[in-house]
């Protein structure tokens, strides 16, 4: 972000009587993606260094492997819909800012582990636990405050900040990949230094677009603005959490994507964050560079889509969703299948482009059919998909490995998810919804 664009949004901030010369909420949505860029590029070089460790550095067996990666999903499953009720009542932008200071501590707390040889399980998953505690907490203030700084093209702002996402991801994949040369303990510290960042980039995203910081500073908060001033009552964030599954429940467009995205949570996420690390080191007898450089072709697919679904949009939603889960299943089974490393890398790259069809077209269903005042709980029912199925494909599949073997977990997962889609396609309305 330039000097001369800060000095415009702060002046604008402060000076009712005169407006910026961007477009509305430009300004605000540049800083928003900025703090999404630190989110994901510290997310990116965490996935890295946090399997590195595992099968790198402790050698730990695929049972142990799943389970340190259930710990790290697992807060989400009981957490985001709390998360999400939260995020209604209080300004997301304060959120953040709080979530990315808290962050880079057990980050630093890893790092000193590693400085002193002293990692061991129980560090790490105490660590996975703690860093997926405040994940369940910024992805709904996150979503919840997307909607405020989008504008008016909706679709063309979730694919930019898909793309920035996934782009972030993957330079912070790359950026871990250099764990071989200067160590793990300061990437680390390069990991909470990039968390710690984003507080600044949430601190100047208004929570409103910037109209409506302009008529905050005019008139004072909006009636339907969050209550800052409402404390938080434990019975009231539980009735606002089953308002929101309610919501979804009832909600025809909803129902059917947020199936969808739980299997993608069960039959993707959780074995990719356990299969992928164990097959490049076992199979391919790759280190953390190998690791990173895998780990950076799927962002860079889902963010090559994204870049294209935010120039051409898309049509039919929930076929192209159904479409993009059958075509990245077909692209997982052969990732079990014994390919050359660089066909592996190929594959991989594919499947984040189908992730990118997938993405794109169910945040956009749930920003579009999510009544604003319930937008955090909603979307936190969305995140819950994701992170709420991703522990259970991950317990599952450091135990299937065992049995069956990496390739076949791969192969097991990939036919669930078809089956599933072939149901979703006769029996649902999901093809339907535009």
């Amino acid at each position: 972000m330039s000097k001369e664009s800060t000095s415009n949004h702060l002046s604008a901030l402060s000076s009712p009587g005169k407006t910026s010369t961007q477009p509305k909420s430009t300004i605000g949505y540049r800083w928003f993606t900025a703090n999404v860029g630190s989110w994901f590029g510290a997310f990116g070089m965490q996935g890295v260094l946090f399997a590195w460790i595992l099968v790198g550095e402790l050698e730990a067996e695929s049972r142990w492997v799943g389970t340190a990666q259930t710990a790290s999903m697992l807060p989400s499953l009981f957490l985001l819909m709390v998360g999400g009720a939260i995020a209604d009542r209080f300004d997301p932008r304060r959120l953040l800012i709080a979530i990315h200071l808290l962050a880079p501590l057990p980050v630093l707390a890893l790092a000193y582990a590693a400085s002193q040889e002293a990692l061991s399980i129980p560090i790490v998953i105490a660590f996975a636990l703690s860093i997926g505690t405040l994940t369940a907490f910024a992805n709904p203030a996150r979503e919840a405050l997307l909607a405020r700084v989008a504008g008016d093209d909706l679709m063309s702002a979730i694919s930019g900040m898909t793309a920035v996402q996934f782009c972030c991801q993957a330079l912070g994949s790359v950026v871990a990949g250099l764990a071989r040369i200067i160590g793990s303990p300061v990437a680390l510290v390069i990991h909470a230094l990039i968390l710690a960042s984003g507080a600044i980039f949430a601190w100047f995203t208004p929570s409103q677009d910037q109209s409506d910081a302009l008529e905050y500073n005019r008139s004072g908060p909006k009636k339907s603005g969050p209550d800052l001033t409402r404390s938080l009552d434990w019975r009231d964030t539980l009735a606002g959490m089953l308002e929101g599954l309610a919501i979804v429940g009832r909600t025809r467009e909803l129902r059917g994507s947020l199936i969808a995205v739980f299997a993608v949570g069960i039959f993707f996420i959780g074995p990719f964050s356990v299969v992928l690390p164990l097959i490049i080191r076992d199979e391919y007898g790759g280190g953390v560079d190998q690791l990173a450089l895998a780990m950076t072709l799927f962002p860079l697919g889902t963010i090559s889509g994204s870049l294209v679904l935010r120039k051409f949009g898309l049509r039919n939603k929930g076929r192209s969703m159904l479409i993009a889960l059958a075509c990245a299943a077909a692209l997982q089974a052969s990732l079990g299948s014994g390919l050359p490393f660089w066909s592996f890398g190929l594959a991989t790259f594919g499947w984040g482009l189908g992730g990118a069809i997938f993405i794109n077209s169910s945040r956009t269903i749930f920003q579009q059919h999510a009544p604003s005042a319930y937008r955090g709980r909603v979307l936190a029912a969305y995140q819950l998909g994701f992170t709420g199925g991703a522990p259970i494909g991950a317990f599952a599949s450091g135990f299937i490995i065992s049995e069956v073997g990496l390739g076949e977990t791969f192969f097991v997962s990939a036919s669930m998810m078809l089956l599933l889609v072939l149901a979703m396609s006769l029996f649902s309305d999901l093809p339907k919804i535009d």
